[in-house]
């Protein structure tokens, strides 16, 4: 409580004359130390306002890249859903912008062209089902046979042996020197 009395006592005893001159005259080094600390809150507001908006561009991206539209359509509808859900952050966002972000997001995520449906690849996939189909003709259990012949190379465990046989069927290997 004595506390309290002396600062009353110190203020009305002149101390109060002494802490607004001291105020009034470093006012500009108050203001611009305000004015800094303001703008640090806002612009760090700010930051984490368009980071967040930035992933939510990505994420609109992904999430476009599966439908059936082209590229520019799914653009498109990844901008107008990127609006929409910046609003719901407080946020007028124009559509330029908008396209300025998604089109980040899109290079970010598929590189500079996203790649198209073009004859090659129905070529592609042609020859997948050809190999599959193929593959398919084929026993696993039972794999067609080689011919070998005499005097043919073979290798086992990272040995080479020549292969013959006799009349008789007989099959013998001579290790290769």
């Amino acid at each position: 409580m004595k506390y309290i009395t002396d600062v009353v006592t110190w203020l009305t005893g002149g101390g109060f004359t002494l802490l607004v001159a001291l105020l009034v005259n470093n006012r500009k080094s108050i203001f611009s130390l305000l004015e800094n600390i303001a703008d640090h809150t806002k612009t760090k507001a700010d930051n984490d306002l368009l980071t967040r908006i930035k992933a939510e561009a990505q994420t609109q991206v992904t999430a476009v890249q599966h439908s059936s539209y082209s590229g520019s359509e799914q653009k498109e509808l990844a901008v107008k859903k990127l609006i929409e859900l910046a609003k719901d952050f407080d946020v007028d966002l124009d559509s330029d912008k908008a396209k300025d972000y998604v089109e980040e997001a899109y290079q970010l995520n598929y590189g500079t062209k996203k790649p198209a449906i073009d004859k090659t690849s129905t070529d592609q996939t042609k020859l997948i089902q050809d190999i599959t189909s193929t593959a398919q003709k084929i026993e696993a259990v039972n794999p067609p046979a080689v011919q070998l012949d005499n005097g043919d190379l073979i290798e086992l465990n990272n040995q080479q042996y020549t292969i013959n046989s006799n009349e008789t069927g007989e099959i013998t290997l001579t290790k290769k020197a």
